[in-house]
This record gives C-alpha cells, structure tokens and sequence, in this order.
C-alpha cells in the first residue's frame, strides 16, 4: 500500500482526487490532506507517508520552499509537483529543489497522478509531456550557457539528465509507435499473402480437379468407344463366323444334292452321243426329255438352296404358311 498525502488549497480538488483514487485505485491510500504549508508539516509529525502529491501556490508558502526543506529534513519522501502554473523558471526550481515528478492539472487526471506514483515508488523519474517539453528548453538553454561560461552544476547536470532521459523515452515512444505501425503491416502484409496463398492453392485445387474430371470423362469415352469397338469386332466376327457356317453347309448341300443328279446327266448325254446314230428320233426325243426335266428339278433345287442361303444369313424373312397334309 502506498501512503499519499495531498497537499492543495482547493478544497473540491482535494475531494475529487481522494474519492477517484478511492474508487479506482486500491493499492494507493490517502493518508491525509493539507491546505497549507503549515498543516502539512503538522501532518507529516502524525502519519507515515511515502509520497507527496504537492501543489506549487499553496497561501503560506509556495511548493518550491516546501520541496526544498522536505529534501533537507525528510528527504525518503518523495515529490510529485501538481500545478497549473508551468513556467520555465517553476519548473528548474521544482527540479532543482529534487522533487521526483512534475505533472500539469491541465493535462492530468487522477489515473494519470496515479501512474506518476506508482512510477515515482519504484524509483524512476515522471513528467507530464508539456513539463517535458519545458524540461527540453531549459537543458537547450544551459547547454548553450555552458558552453560560453562554465561547466553545469549539480541541479543543472540533474536536469540534463532528466532531459537525456527524456529524450530516450521519447525516442524510444517513437521508435516503439514506428515498431509497432511496422508490426501492424507486416501482419497485415503477412494476412495479405497467406490469403493469397490460400487462393492459389483453391484455384490450383480446382484446376487439379478440373483436370481429374476431364481426364477421367475423356477416359470414360474412350472405355465407352472401346468397349464398342470390342462389341461391334465380336459381332462382326459372329458374323463372319455365321456366314462361313451358312457357306459350308451351302456348299455340303450343293456337292451332296447337286452331285449325283450333275453326274446322271453327264452319263447319260455322252451315253446318247455314242449311240445316238442307233437310235430313232422318237426315243432320243424322250430321252432329251427326261433330261431336260431332270436339269428343271436341279434348277428348282437350286434356287431353293439359294433362298434357304438367304434365310440363314437374314437377308431374307421366314414366312410360314398353313397347309393340310391330308389334302396333299
């Protein structure tokens, strides 16, 4: 817990300070108040304090006087300067008297006050960024009158100090804003291209898919066309097969019902040329006619082959008709 007394001539001030830092910030305790000078060395003969929340114009004596004999008699108590006044002069005389922080109630709240202290506690420096930028002005100031006069005492090499290290801070605020801007678009950058990435590898997906489909229909078509091709060579030579079958009987038909009748008549003209002259004209016209109505049955067996040949190959439809044997 750390023990705070506050020290202004505002009554209202006091309040809203104390019930802010009541409310919002339980690890600092407000271990009195002091309006004056006066009631504030009072106070501090009765309770423990670590840290002084000290305004400049006070109506007995002013803060600069107060910081100056507290660092003489007390000095592990430590000082944040509160003040709407924030003159150069004001601020060198807070600083050279050793207070620890110095904060402007035009720019500071009771959050901020709490932060100065809790700052100032663990041993480190606080400033409100307008005293800061005073703070700069003076150590530009006496860099130049050091240089022309002589060399800085102690409060005013404290100040330099108090002004490198500001510098530091601020660049380090800059360099930690210009860090942080850069993380900033590097993630986004670094989104930028996982997105990015990510589309490519979807659009090279799809074109692999892409490619798959078409590969695999172009695939079916061709199993599709070769499986027809197969159908269509099987059926052919099915076929073929048949026609050959169809042939051969055609041709066993023809030598087995053509051969013996053919072979009759050829014995049977060159029988009637060797003997023709011994017989009369009647008999060779009824020879002659019997071989005429034989070469008229091989002629009906003929063409009747012929029809069953196209029957077997389909190029001609079997029609059947209804007779009576008993008629016949």
């Amino acid at each position: 817990m750390i023990n705070v007394i506050i020290v202004d001539d505002q009554e209202l001030f006091r309040l809203g300070v104390r019930t802010a830092i009541e409310n919002r910030h339980p690890d600092l305790c407000i271990a009195g108040e002091a309006e004056t000078g006066v009631e504030l060395f009072s106070l501090l003969a009765e309770v423990a304090v670590d840290i002084l929340l000290l305004d400049i114009a006070l109506p007995d004596m002013s803060g600069i006087d107060i910081a100056c004999r507290l660092k003489k008699e007390r000095p592990e108590i430590k000082i944040l300067a509160i003040s709407a006044e924030n003159t150069a002069p004001t601020v060198q005389a807070m600083i050279e008297a050793g207070i620890e922080g110095f904060i402007s109630k035009r720019h500071g709240g009771v959050d901020v006050f709490a932060e100065a202290i809790r700052t100032i506690i663990q041993g480190m420096d606080y400033f409100g960024k307008d005293i800061s930028e005073i703070m700069y002005r003076i150590y530009v100031s006496k860099k130049k009158t050091a240089e022309v006069t002589s060399e800085f005492t102690v409060q005013e090499k404290r100040i330099i100090e108090l002004c490198r290290a500001l510098n530091d801070s601020i660049f380090k605020e800059t360099t930690q804003k210009q860090l942080s801007e850069f993380q900033v678009k590097y993630k986004t950058a670094e989104k930028e291209l996982e997105i990015e990435r990510q589309q490519t590898e979807i659009n090279s997906h799809k074109t692999r898919q892409f490619v798959l489909t078409g590969g695999l229909l172009v695939a079916g078509l061709l199993l599709v066309m070769l499986i027809y091709i197969v159908a269509l060579r099987n059926r052919r030579n099915r076929e073929l097969a048949d026609a050959n079958a169809t042939k051969d009987k055609f041709f066993s038909i023809i030598s087995h019902d053509l051969k013996n009748p053919t072979v009759a008549q050829r014995d049977a003209i060159r029988l009637l040329l060797e003997n023709s002259a011994q017989w009369d004209e009647a008999s060779l016209t009824r020879y002659y006619r019997k071989l005429l109505k034989s070469a008229d049955g091989q002629v009906d067996l003929l063409y009747t082959l012929l029809d069953w040949a196209q029957l077997q190959t389909g190029r001609m439809t079997c029609q059947p008709a209804k007779f009576d044997l008993t008629a016949a």
